[in-house]
């Protein structure tokens, strides 16, 4: 099962004077991962480089994927930053390697090294939370039920993405795929097959 970051971290390696900041943060769409790239990017304005990569959906997906070495030496940071997150199982996820120069050159080889291992002690570091299939559906039901529906769908972990009343409760709702069957049976069976269910795209 594919994961994402629980939250954002940030962890520091030093490497002949050279300080390899690594922050790790979670990404659902491009968007977000060039928002928090600007984010660290400002936040260390006066970083040599800012490296980073991101994939921004699930992992194989090449769509919402991207790297840049940020003014390293071509193939030295952003590349074997990708490399590492396409190989990590972890999805919707986004690193900056914000580097401050030591004094010392660390040849291609040991910018490999140091970007890798920054983003490696990060990673082993990282809390994640295991990511679950969703779906969306429009429901309808009488007013009488809406207690006990919403009851349920607390109870199974859907959010209530609209709602509209009319002469019957309408809500467009995002639910766990895996509960999806056993709710839709359960507003079937209290509203004795009188709600109204229509799937969604996702």
């Amino acid at each position: 099962m594919n994961r994402v970051p629980a939250a954002t971290l940030r962890h520091e390696i030093e490497v002949k004077r050279s300080r390899f900041i690594a922050t790790v943060a979670r990404a659902g769409s491009r968007s977000e991962a060039e928002q928090v790239i600007a984010s660290v990017r400002a936040e260390f304005a006066d970083a040599t480089h800012n490296a980073f990569a991101y994939i921004a959906g699930m992992p194989g997906n090449t769509a919402d994927v991207a790297c840049s070495d940020d003014g390293e030496v071509v193939g030295t940071a952003g590349r074997p930053l990708l490399n590492l997150l396409q190989h990590s199982e972890l999805a919707e996820v986004v690193v900056v390697v914000s580097r401050y120069y030591g004094g010392t050159l660390l040849g291609s080889g040991g910018l490999v090294r140091a970007y890798s291992q920054a983003l490696k002690d990060a990673l082993a570091l990282l809390p994640t939370l295991a990511l679950v299939a969703s779906c969306s559906a429009e429901i309808s039901f009488a007013f009488a039920l809406e207690a006990s529906v919403r009851r349920e769908l607390a109870r199974i972990g859907a959010n209530v993405l609209s709602q509209h009343y009319g002469e019957r409760v309408n809500l467009q709702i995002q639910l766990p795929i895996t509960h999806r069957d056993e709710f839709r049976a359960v507003l079937d069976s209290l509203s004795k097959g009188q709600a109204i269910w229509r799937d969604l795209q996702a």
